[in-house]
Parts: C-alpha cells; structure tokens; sequence
C-alpha cells in the first residue's frame, strides 16, 4: 500500500510540472506605448499621426552590467547609419535615460541618429511603409496595441498628409543640418524632431520607455501684402503675375517654397494681394513676371523686390509695391498698313500711292 502511495505521489508531481511547463500562459512579445503632445491650436478636426518605421530587431545578449542587447536584421535603408555608430559591433548599452533620451554609451546620440535615419527617408525613392501608425489628439495620451520589439524610427505629421515631401524638410542648425517634420494650423508652423523608439519586453526584462511626448518648435507665420499700382490703362483687361519665392536665409540660398499670385485690372487704380502663412523671419523675393505686352515698371521701381517676413506689430506687415504706365510710347505696337479702292467701272483700282499706318494695338 506504502509502494502505491509513492507512486501516485510521484505522478501527481510529474503531472504538476508537466502542466507547468507545457500549459503555461504564453507571454505576448513587445510592448504598448502611449503616445502625447501639448499643441493647442490645432485646427478643427485636425490630428496627428507617428509613424513608427522599423530599423531592427533587438533582442536580449545576456546578463551583463550594464544590460546588453544586439540590434539585429537592420533595414538596408538605415544599415549605413548603424555602421557608422557601432564601428562593427552589434551590441547596444541599453541603460537608458528616458526623459533625456541619451545612453549609457555616448558614443551612440540619439537625437543624432535620428536625424540621420529620417534624412535616408527623405532622400529615399522607395521608403518602408510604417509598421505602426498611432492617432494623436492633443492633450489625450494615446495608448498602441503591443508593438512588437524592436528599434523604431518615429516621424509626427499632421494626420491628413501621406507624402513625406509634403511633411519633412531639412533646416539649419547652427552650422550643421538636421530634420524636422513639420505641421500647419491657421497660425503657426509646428516643427517635430524625429525619435528613436527602443521597445523591447520579454515577459522578464523591459526597456522602461512607457511614454513619448512629442517635442515642438513653433515657427509663428507672418503675411506678404503685394501692392499694385497701374497709372494707365489701355482698353483690354490685364492680369499681373508675382513669383514669390520664400527661403529661409537673406542671402536667398536655402528656398523653403515658391508660390504664385495675381492681381487683374480693367481700369487704373491701386489693388492688393495678402499672402498669409508664411514662416516669421523668412525671406520673400518677389518677381512680376507678367505685365501684358504693352505695361512696363515706371523709373525707380525694382524688379524683383526682396522683403523679411516680420510680426504683424503696430499694423506693420512685410509689404512690397509695383507701378506700372502704359505712356505716351507704350512698346510692342505693331503696324496695319491702310488701302483705299475706288471702282472705275472695269474693276477695283487702288487709289492712295501713299499707304498710312494705323498703329493696332495687338
């Protein structure tokens, strides 16, 4: 009876550590983030989106002081900055202060990192789709679904957006260059710095990165007013042409955008265009590069005119002005020649040796 009660016992705890080893509860890999952000003038019904672009894999080397873990099945677009950093190695010091987002290894700068991996997706023909894509709202942390471990590239743009040309640009820093995704309300030019987002959670160990908080620069915008002028006025309507080019730099070296306007008459007088949403402290050159064919700039007016971008202070804006006069001696007439027949019976028979010209204007 002794013999059968050790061998149910036995049993009983072999079939204990079976089911515990066999029927355990499966640990999901990754990790949730919570995503937020304190712009406050978003438009109505406007978001934000971070997209998170995998660079890697990232898994655990072992216990090691401090904790070591190897970046691994790095996307070819990214390879080249990684290279650059690691030297060869292919181990990471995670050890990781979240709020200052730095390393334990200074060698590795974060910020610097992923300024290089965004400028590889601006200058890339053909760019990953992103792995995730989180909805922001203002001041409402957003919470993803696990995402699955590994080192992430993440770029905010405003949620409607898709073409990266449309939300990344490359400004200056000091002497050096770094990138920025960029956000437009009614009011202002937000600029986001890319991140590196490290997610690793095995059930055991976890890379404590619970939250980002996107990070912004505010670039007010300003307006251009364009002012016209016609003295004279011929009998057709006219439609003037401005080419406005914006750069970031007085030197006009670094073009941000060109844009168009245009100010129609049908009589002399004076009318205006407002140009709004121009970023504060840039630069405009603007060209009038159509007058009609027979209006041309009068003394003393310069063609192009370059104006800074200034705050709207004291009823002051960034203006430029533009007379044209039709004269006494407009250009590019051309002539009709005049011809007189009389009939003398047989046949029409021009009379007038002298033809006359009649100006016409074209």
């Amino acid at each position: 009876m002794r013999k059968k009660r050790i061998i149910a016992k036995t049993l009983l705890l072999f079939l204990t550590v079976t089911g515990l080893l066999f029927f355990r509860p499966v640990y999901a890999e990754g990790s949730s983030i919570t995503v937020t952000t304190d712009i406050n003038d978003l438009n109505q019904g406007q978001s934000l989106k971070l997209d998170l672009y995998k660079i890697g894999t990232i898994s655990w080397v072992g216990n090691t002081t401090p904790t070591r873990y190897e970046l691994s099945n790095i996307n070819e677009l990214y390879a080249p900055v990684f290279a650059k950093i690691f030297e060869g190695a292919s181990y990471m010091d995670i050890g990781y202060d979240v709020e200052q987002q730095k390393m334990r290894n200074e060698a590795f700068d974060v910020d610097a990192a992923a300024i290089e991996c965004a400028k590889k997706i601006m200058d890339a023909q053909t760019v990953p789709t992103a792995a995730y894509s989180l909805t922001i709202y203002p001041n409402t942390p957003t919470t993803s679904t696990a995402v699955a471990n590994g080192l992430y590239l993440g770029i905010a743009r405003d949620n409607a957006t898709t073409d990266r040309s449309d939300y990344l640009k490359k400004v200056a820093d000091g002497g050096n260059e770094r990138v920025v995704s960029y956000v437009y309300t009614d009011t202002n030019e937000h600029w986001f710095k890319p991140y590196l987002v490290f997610v690793y959670d095995d059930g055991e160990r976890e890379i404590p990165l619970d939250t980002i908080h996107l990070k912004y620069e505010t670039v007010p915008f300003g307006d251009l007013l364009i002012e016209k002028e016609l003295l004279s006025y011929a009998k057709s309507p006219v439609t003037f042409v401005f080419k406005v080019e914006i750069f970031e730099d007085q030197a006009c070296t670094k073009p941000y955008k060109t844009r168009y306007e245009s100010i129609d008459f049908s009589k002399p007088g004076k009318d205006s265009v407002m140009m709004a949403r121009i970023p504060m402290g840039y630069w405009c050159k603007v060209t009038e590069i159509h007058s009609g064919l027979i209006y041309k700039p009068v003394q003393g007016c310069e063609n192009p005119q370059t104006v800074k971008i200034i705050p709207a202070k004291n009823g002051q804006i960034a203006t430029v002005s533009f007379v044209n006069d039709w004269g006494e001696n407009p250009p590019y007439w051309s002539y009709g020649i005049k011809n007189v027949f009389a009939h003398d019976g047989s046949g029409w028979v021009w009379q007038d040796p002298h033809p006359q010209n009649q100006e016409v204007h074209q």
